[in-house]
């Protein structure tokens, strides 16, 4: 049953879907992250990202399956660099760049983990304030 429920979603995905699903950050960035590595093909940079995909609460990809969502991933980037005007036309990232985005993006989600931290105690210390009004 989950097999075929997953077939059905992998079936309803169009490449958009797919790029907010799986990526949703900028073209440039997912390229330039490729470029860094090594590589300089496109449908090879799609292929090796989708061999990382988890598997979803419908089960595992199957090899098949995420040769297709690696296709719809590699439409979406075409159809992007088209829209652009042409690769020549994005802004490929170094990797000192590519380094200071993820240095920014992790302080960031540690300042919100401290922040919801925070903000729990408070909501703790409230609720035993008022418990202890109550008794």
């Amino acid at each position: 049953m989950r097999n075929k429920m997953r077939k059905q979603w992998i079936k309803s995905l169009t490449p958009q879907k797919a790029w907010d699903f799986f990526y949703g950050d900028e073209v440039e960035r997912f390229i330039s992250d490729f470029y860094v590595d090594g590589y300089t093909n496109i449908r090879e940079m799609c292929q090796r990202f989708a061999i990382d995909f988890p598997s979803t609460d419908l089960g595992y990809f199957e090899q098949s399956e995420l040769e297709y969502l690696a296709n719809l991933i590699e439409q979406y980037i075409y159809a992007y660099i088209d829209k652009k005007g042409g690769l020549h036309n994005l802004k490929i990232y170094s990797e000192e760049e590519l380094d200071e985005m993820w240095l920014e993006e992790t302080n960031k989600l540690l300042e919100l983990m401290r922040s919801t931290e925070h903000t729990l105690r408070i909501a703790k210390n409230q609720r035993r304030i008022q418990k202890n009004k109550k008794i």
